[in-house]
C-alpha cells in the first residue's frame, strides 16, 4: 500500500483462525517496536508483520466427564470464565487443577496464566475438578438408655456399632435411621 510521507496508516483488518492478532510491528534496524496506528506516521518505507497469539479451548472435566468449555482463551492470559460449580454426591467441589506434562498444579481461573506447556494436544487444555468428601456427624440416640457421644465419618465411610444400649424394661431391638421406628 502506498502512503504519503507523514500520514497514518489504516489498520488492515486481518484474521487468522485460532489465533488472536497481538499487533502489528516493524523493524528499525536496531529493535522490534509495535506500531501504533494512532499517533505514528509514515517517515520512511516500513515492513509491517502481524504478530499472533494461539487461542486455546479449555475443558472443564468433572469425574471424567466434560462439565463445560470455554473457546478462544490467550496464551499469557488466565482463564476469567466461570464454569460453574460442579457437583458431586456427598462432596464438596475444591478446585480446578491443569497439567503441564511434569506436575498437576492448582490453578485460579480468574488469574494463574494459561501457558503452552499446559497445552495437550493442539490448542486444547484439560482443567480437571477436584472435590473434597464431605464430613457428617453420627449421633446414636437410645431413647433414654446408654448413652453415646457423636462422632464425625466421611460420606460412603463406615459407621461402626457402638453397641448395644442397655435400658431399664427394654429389649435391644436395633439401630433405625427413622426415629419413629420404635414403640414403648
Amino acid at each position: 500500500q502506498t502512503i504519503e510521507y507523514g500520514a497514518l496508516i489504516d489498520e488492515p483488518f486481518v484474521h487468522k483462525n485460532e489465533f488472536a492478532l497481538e499487533g502489528w510491528f516493524a523493524y528499525d534496524g536496531e529493535e522490534e517496536f509495535e506500531w501504533i496506528f494512532d499517533t505514528m506516521t509514515v517517515d520512511q518505507d516500513w515492513d509491517l508483520y502481524a504478530k499472533w497469539i494461539p487461542l486455546y479451548d479449555v475443558f472443564f472435566f468433572a469425574d471424567g466427564i466434560l462439565f463445560d468449555q470455554a473457546n478462544g482463551i490467550q496464551q499469557g492470559y488466565p482463564v476469567a470464565y466461570d464454569p460453574g460449580i460442579p457437583t458431586k454426591t456427598g462432596h464438596t467441589f475444591s478446585h480446578w487443577t491443569a497439567d503441564d506434562g511434569y506436575e498437576t498444579f492448582e490453578i485460579d481461573l480468574m488469574f494463574t496464566p494459561l501457558t503452552a506447556a499446559m497445552v495437550h494436544s493442539e490448542n486444547d487444555i484439560d482443567l480437571t475438578a477436584h472435590f473434597t468428601r464431605n464430613t457428617y456427624t453420627v449421633t446414636f440416640d437410645s431413647d433414654g438408655g446408654t448413652s453415646y457421644d457423636p462422632f464425625t465419618r466421611e460420606y460412603e465411610s463406615l459407621i461402626v456399632n457402638p453397641g448395644n444400649p442397655s435400658k431399664t424394661g427394654h429389649t435391644f431391638d436395633g439401630w433405625f435411621t427413622d426415629p419413629g421406628t420404635w414403640e414403648d
